[in-house]
C-alpha cells in the first residue's frame, strides 16, 4: 500500500468525523511520512510504524467525533416566513413558539452508526416558505432514533407537518392561521395552541388535543381521538375503527364513525350531526335544551335523558324540546346512542 493510498482510506474510513478534525488528522500523517522519508525509510515501514488503519479509528472518541454528525441547525433568512413545511419522514418532530420571529431548525440523530452516516435534514427558506427535510440516503428502517425540533414565529399564515412513523408534538403555537398534520402511524399530541384551524390526517396514529382553539377537522382509520377543553367553530371528525372522546364548546359538530366507540360533552352548539353504523356512542349536552331531534336507524336507537323523562327513538323519529331551534341529527345502523340533556 502506498502513502496516497493509506491516507485515503484513512478519510474514507473516517467519512463519520468532523471535517475539520479529519483534515488535522491527516497533516499529521503527512508529517510523518515526511519525517520518515526523511530518515530514509520506505513508504511501506512508515505506514508499518504507524499501524494499521481500523485500529487507529477504533481507538479515536467515534461520539464526540459524530457530533457534526448527529447535530445540526439550520435558521431563516432576513426575509419574512409566512408558511412551513416539515417533511419528517421518521423522525420524531417537535413544534414550538419562536422567542425571536425566526425558524429555527434543530436535528439531533441518535440512531446507530447507520442512521448517522445514512440520514440527515435540510432546511432552506423560498421565498416566504421554509422547507425542512429529512434526508435518508439509503432504506434504513431499523435503529433509526432521529428528532427535530422548530421554532414558529406567531406571524405565519400556515404550517403543514408530514411524518410516516415519527411522532408529533405540537405545543403553546398560536398564529392566525391552518395547521395541516399529516402521519401514517406516528401519534400527534397538540396542546395549549391558539389557532384559526387544524386539519388531522391520520391512519393508525392516536390523537390528543388539549386546551387549545380553533376549528378542528380529522380523518383517521384506526387511531383513536381525544380532545380535553376545545374550543371552536367547528369539530368535524370522520373515523374507521379509532375511539373518540371530546370535550368543548364548538358551534357546529359533524360526527362520522363506523365502530369506534364515541363519547361526547359538548356545551352551547347550534348545529349537530352524529352518525355512527356500529359504534355506540354517550353524549351529554349542556345549555342546549332547545333542540329538534331527528334520527334515522335500521335496528339501532337514539335514547334522549331530559329531566322531564326519557325518550327512545328508532327508525325515523323526531322529537321537538321546546322550541326546536337547534337541529341535532342522528342517523345509526344498529348502534346505540344516548343523549343526556344537562
Amino acid at each position: 500500500m502506498s502513502k496516497n493510498e493509506y491516507l485515503n482510506l484513512l478519510k474514507k474510513k473516517l467519512e463519520f468525523a468532523d471535517d475539520e478534525f479529519v483534515d488535522s488528522l491527516i497533516a499529521d500523517f503527512e508529517a510523518h511520512f515526511e519525517a520518515g522519508t526523511s530518515e530514509g525509510l520506505s513508504e511501506a515501514e512508515i505506514i508499518s510504524h504507524l499501524g494499521d488503519i481500523d485500529e487507529i479509528v477504533e481507538s479515536l472518541d467515534v461520539d464526540h467525533l459524530t457530533k457534526q454528525k448527529r447535530e445540526k441547525t439550520v435558521k431563516s433568512g432576513d426575509g419574512k416566513v409566512n408558511h412551513v413545511v416539515v417533511d419528517g419522514k421518521f423522525a420524531d418532530v417537535t413544534l414550538v413558539p419562536s422567542l425571536n420571529g425566526k425558524v429555527e431548525v434543530n436535528m439531533i440523530n441518535k440512531g446507530g452508526l447507520l442512521s448517522k452516516f445514512t440520514n440527515t435534514m435540510i432546511g432552506e427558506q423560498k421565498g416566504d416558505v421554509f422547507e425542512i427535510r429529512v434526508l435518508p440516503l439509503f432504506n434504513v428502517s431499523s435503529d433509526v432514533d432521529m428528532k427535530i425540533s422548530v421554532t414558529l414565529p406567531d406571524s405565519l399564515l400556515s404550517c403543514k407537518v408530514m411524518t410516516t412513523s415519527g411522532d408529533i408534538d405540537y405545543s403553546k403555537i398560536t398564529f392566525d392561521g391552518e395547521c395541516i398534520i399529516k402521519t401514517a402511524s406516528g401519534d400527534v399530541s397538540v396542546s395549549d395552541c391558539n389557532q384559526k384551524s387544524y386539519d388531522f390526517q391520520m391512519a393508525s396514529g392516536d390523537l390528543k388535543f388539549n386546551r387549545s382553539s380553533g376549528d378542528i377537522r380529522v380523518k383517521t382509520a384506526s387511531g383513536d381521538v381525544m380532545i380535553k377543553e376545545g374550543r371552536g367553530v367547528l369539530l368535524a371528525c370522520t373515523l374507521a375503527s379509532g375511539d373518540l372522546m371530546a370535550d368543548g364548546v364548538f358551534d357546529k359538530v359533524d360526527i362520522k364513525a363506523v365502530s369506534g366507540e364515541v363519547n361526547l360533552e359538548l356545551s352551547d352548539a347550534t348545529n349537530l350531526s352524529i352518525s355512527s353504523v356500529n359504534g355506540d356512542g354517550n353524549i351529554r349536552l349542556k345549555n342546549m335544551d332547545s333542540i329538534r331531534f331527528n334520527v334515522s336507524s335500521v335496528s339501532g336507537y337514539c335514547k334522549i335523558i331530559e329531566p322531564a323523562g326519557e325518550h327512545k327513538l328508532k327508525n325515523r323519529q323526531e322529537l321537538i324540546l321546546k322550541e326546536g331551534v337547534i337541529p341535532c341529527k342522528v342517523s345509526t345502523v344498529d348502534s346505540k346512542i344516548v343523549i343526556n340533556m344537562g
